[in-house]
């Protein structure tokens, strides 16, 4: 892929992190209940839509995977940052570093007991991923 490509979709990633992060917070804060499956389908689909145009023809599907892990790991650290400060601007008694109780949230939890820094590792590592993942597309 294009450098100019992969800067789009990384953009992309980061804008629809934000997005659905205020959206999602002003729910979460007025005790909507979600449904957080078809909340990830939804946005998995929203990404291969925005993905679709830049991807060579035939679809190759390494290049689609390893583009949609990028753009994860650009979008999440975004999207947990703007929906913890957004939940506390909004009026929650949360920190900054507040973690889900949900499966993936509480992967590193053997590993990192305090919440804080098992919160700074997992944007780390999703990070790392997707710098490398960009690296990767990059080079093809």
């Amino acid at each position: 892929m294009h450098q100019w490509q992969l800067t789009i979709l990384v953009l992309a990633s980061l804008t629809g992190g934000v997005l659905f992060a205020w959206k999602e917070a002003a729910l979460i804060v007025a005790d909507k209940d979600l449904n957080k499956v078809l909340l990830t389908v939804f946005r998995v689909m929203l990404a291969t839509l925005v993905l679709t145009p830049f991807l060579p023809r035939p679809v190759e599907i390494p290049t689609l995977v390893m583009s949609l892990v990028m753009m994860a790991g650009f979008w999440a650290p975004t999207h947990r940052l703007v929906l913890n400060a957004r939940r506390i601007a909004l009026g929650h008694r949360i920190e900054v570093t507040h973690l889900g109780t949900g499966f993936y949230d509480n992967l590193l939890t053997p590993m990192i007991r305090e919440t804080s820094s098992r919160f700074v590792a997992m944007c780390l590592l999703e990070l790392l991923v997707a710098c490398a993942m960009f690296h990767q597309l990059q080079n093809q």
